[in-house]
């Protein structure tokens, strides 16, 4: 699975204008995979290099964020943190007046820009199944869990952005989910 993955992850780079947070995310699933590191986290890399791919040859990060996201410790999570709370993370490289390949961009950035929430929400559900105590994560979480408990009723009816508002702030809960207790640890 690694060695496709990271073959995938070349074959595209090759092929599509650089993606420098693309290699970036490949040395954390190089480490995620050598170190047997945290089944959510690898999860997590592995969507957000898929949804990555999925992005226009149109479309670039944003180089004010590639530092910050090749600097971390967990570029995936990091990546995921400025997805959810930075509008301008990605650019387009087209002119306005190149309409197909403009709006073609438009809509890459919209679509991964939409799928963030989903994918944080199934990173935080995973992170949560993983703790040995059912309590845990609601002991470290108390506001978070009551959201996404909710979310599974209401998440069609508030929207995206309000069920993010919920949440409270974002840049804590990205702190705090850092030292989240995984397996056998104490909660």
């Amino acid at each position: 699975m690694f060695k496709t993955l990271l073959l995938l992850i070349i074959t595209f780079s090759a092929l599509a204008a650089p993606k420098e947070y693309l290699f970036c995310l490949g040395q954390e699933e190089k480490l995620i995979h050598t170190q047997r590191l945290n089944p959510a986290r690898k999860l997590l890399n592995e969507k957000i290099i898929s949804l990555s791919l999925q992005l226009t040859d149109y479309v670039t990060l944003n180089k004010n964020y590639l530092s910050a996201i090749c600097k971390s410790k967990t570029p995936s999570i990091e990546m995921l943190k400025l997805m959810l709370t930075n509008n301008n993370l990605f650019k387009i490289n087209v002119s306005k007046l190149d309409k197909n390949p403009y709006y073609l961009a438009q809509g890459s950035i919209k679509e991964i820009n939409e799928q963030s929430i989903y994918l944080f929400l199934e990173y935080l559900n995973h992170l949560k199944s993983l703790n040995q105590d059912p309590n845990c994560f609601k002991k470290y979480f108390p506001v978070l869990d009551k959201v996404l408990n909710d979310a599974v009723y209401t998440f069609e009816e508030v929207g995206s952005k309000a069920l993010l508002k919920s949440m409270g702030n974002l840049e804590q809960i990205f702190k705090k989910l850092e030292a989240y207790p995984i397996g056998l640890k104490e909660c």
